[in-house]
């Protein structure tokens, strides 16, 4: 999120499910989030050029990840899917 990348809107929007209570109490933790991360972006300026490498560096990690965790559900998908078709054939020989 501090990245500014879309795929956090996703994210946070998901969130958005339970009570207006919690949506509330949610909307208030992103939005002081936002607020904080820009306000230690203003007051530290000759820092510019370590939050810009470190924002690229955080898209990398953040991209490094997020396709690890895709390639992790696709692959327990898989083996989910194998072990199905297994039991089918095991339980139904004829078919």
């Amino acid at each position: 999120m501090a990245t500014g990348d879309s795929w956090a809107s996703a994210i946070v929007r998901s969130l958005f499910d339970g009570k207006p209570t919690e949506n509330l109490l949610i909307g208030v933790f992103f939005v002081v989030y936002m607020l904080i991360v820009n306000v230690v972006r203003s007051l530290f300026p000759f820092m510019l050029r370590f939050v810009t490498q470190s924002q690229v560096m955080m898209n990398i990690v953040v991209a490094v990840l997020l396709d690890e965790f895709i390639s992790t559900v696709e692959r327990e998908r898989n083996e989910k899917s194998s072990q199905e078709q297994l039991k089918t054939v095991v339980i139904h020989p004829d078919t």
